[in-house]
């Protein structure tokens, strides 16, 4: 930082004055106030963290902080976001120094809390022309991607009896160039909050974690366990029949976790290595989550289709209806033990083409677009899904991944 001679010329007075400072601080102080003013830095009650980056400070402004009705915020807190408080009320009326404004700033050594340092700093002036004497202001001011950042991870940890050890774990990633003025509001370690949202109007949207006061250093990543259970999980094998040839293994996990999380980086663990890791978990309070862990070749699938046509000189009744699509989906277990299967199929046509479904055995599910059959098979055991669509198209794309597209007597 520049500086004129003046400047250097007083900082060096200062400094030497510093000296003294342990056995009299408040004599030292009060010879440099003589001088020209030494504003103190905000006292951080707590810091909220927000996941997108922004980072929201509570400070109280003591009333032997505030100058000539005018106090310092650090030189990255945002203008349009911090609000003023006085004995309860919010004030409205003050004004901002614009400018990057250097002042001297009484400070103690983060390293060594007994001994005060006096030093220049750039800040933001906060001018307040009326102000209730000898009150306190509580200032709640916001700084958008601060450099400090975070985000849940989900550590899971293989137990016998089909269990999950689960941990959630905060993770606050804190860049090496922060603010130095942010730095020294950290190392004071006020109170940290997490929230995911900034939201108040989407009920439920927010996850509030408190921290106490962990030491937050700039350049390092900080993790911390924020709740545990056990989750107990079964192992599901799931074919979506239009989009894979084999099946996906499945985890479907039970959540022990009372707060509605979405975006969770996970980490599956056993006998203490990492076997799988996932980007984005959701979890939702009593609902079950689904975990990849691979594919099972000794499990082969296949499937068919075949389209009959009913000319309306012979069928007037199928006049609207003129095709049959004869579908066939079929699995099997080579595997030595039973399995949980569950076959996925999509509702296809019927957003643009009239048609009407024929079941030989009725979906056990239906979320949204797709229909789904869940099967217990036994070693070497065969399960098929047939159903037939009265549809008014005889073409559709999917049909194209089929093992076979037959043409039906006309």
């Amino acid at each position: 930082m520049n500086m004129n001679i003046s400047v250097k010329i007083k900082y060096l007075l200062v400094f030497a004055a510093l000296l003294a400072l342990i056995s009299c601080p408040k004599q030292v102080v009060e010879e440099i106030e003589k001088k020209e003013p030494v504003y103190l830095l905000p006292e951080p009650e707590r810091v909220f963290f927000y996941r997108d980056g922004t980072t929201v400070y509570e400070a109280k402004i003591p009333v032997n902080a505030v100058i000539g009705n005018s106090f310092i915020l650090p030189q990255a807190a945002d203008k349009n976001s911090f609000t003023i408080y006085q004995n309860g009320s919010r004030l409205f009326l003050y004004s901002l120094e614009d400018a990057r404004l250097l002042v001297q700033t009484l400070e103690k050594d983060p390293y060594n809390p007994e001994i005060f340092l006096v030093r220049p700093r750039e800040v933001l002036l906060v001018t307040v022309p009326e102000l209730e004497p000898d009150y306190p202001l509580d200032v709640r001011f916001g700084i958008g991607r601060s450099g400090i950042t975070w985000e849940m991870v989900l550590d899971m940890e293989v137990k016998e009896g089909n269990k999950l050890d689960t941990n959630l774990l905060a993770s606050i990633e804190t860049r090496s160039h922060l603010d130095e003025t942010l730095q020294l509001i950290l190392a004071k370690r006020p109170e940290i909050i997490l929230l995911s949202s900034t939201n108040i109007f989407l009920e439920g949207s927010d996850a509030v974690f408190n921290l106490g006061n962990p030491l937050i250093e700039a350049g390092k990543t900080t993790f911390m366990r924020l709740e545990g259970g056990q989750s107990s999980y079964r192992l599901v094998y799931f074919w979506d029949a239009h989009e894979n040839d084999q099946p996906s293994a499945l985890l479907y996990c039970t959540n022990p976790f009372t707060s509605s999380l979405n975006r969770v980086r996970g980490n599956l663990n056993s006998n203490g290595l990492n076997i799988n890791s996932f980007s984005s978990i959701r979890l939702t309070p009593g609902r079950h989550f689904e975990l990849y862990v691979g594919s099972q070749p000794l499990i082969t699938t296949s499937k068919s289709v075949r389209t009959q046509e009913f000319p309306e000189d012979e069928f007037p009744a199928r006049k609207n209806l003129p095709y049959t699509h004869h579908l066939q989906y079929t699995v099997n277990n080579k595997l030595p033990e039973r399995v949980e299967f569950e076959i996925s199929v999509p509702v296809i046509f019927g957003q643009v083409y009239r048609n009407q479904y024929r079941f030989q055995r009725q979906p056990d599910e239906r979320p949204g677009d797709r229909m789904i059959w869940k099967y217990m098979l036994a070693p070497g055991a065969a399960a098929n899904v047939e159903f037939q669509i009265d549809s008014e198209s005889k073409e559709n794309p999917l049909f194209s991944k089929f093992d076979n597209y037959e043409g039906g007597g006309r």
